[in-house]
């Protein structure tokens, strides 16, 4: 019943990043501060499709290919953080 199951799908592979920032950062309040920091992982450098990516640009990638491999039919296209 769920009208964003795809999205959510499709950010589950970076939930690990804002939840490895929340664990480091230990908040005690979400004031804008948080919030800015935690949007500042977009920013961040992850490995994609063996290139060093943004997380903005990683994501690019990975919906790309997820796109792909539905339309094509073979999940060997999708591409993953490594």
């Amino acid at each position: 019943f769920n009208h964003f199951n795809l999205s959510c799908d499709l950010m589950e592979p970076f939930r690990i990043l804002i939840d490895r920032k929340v664990v480091r950062m230990m908040p005690t309040e979400f004031t804008s501060r948080e919030k800015y920091a935690l949007l500042d992982v977009l920013n961040d450098t992850v490995t994609i499709d063996n290139s060093r990516q943004t997380v903005l640009n990683a994501m690019r990638i990975f919906c790309r290919s997820a796109f792909a491999a539905m339309r094509e039919g073979d999940a060997a296209l999708l591409r993953f953080l490594q």
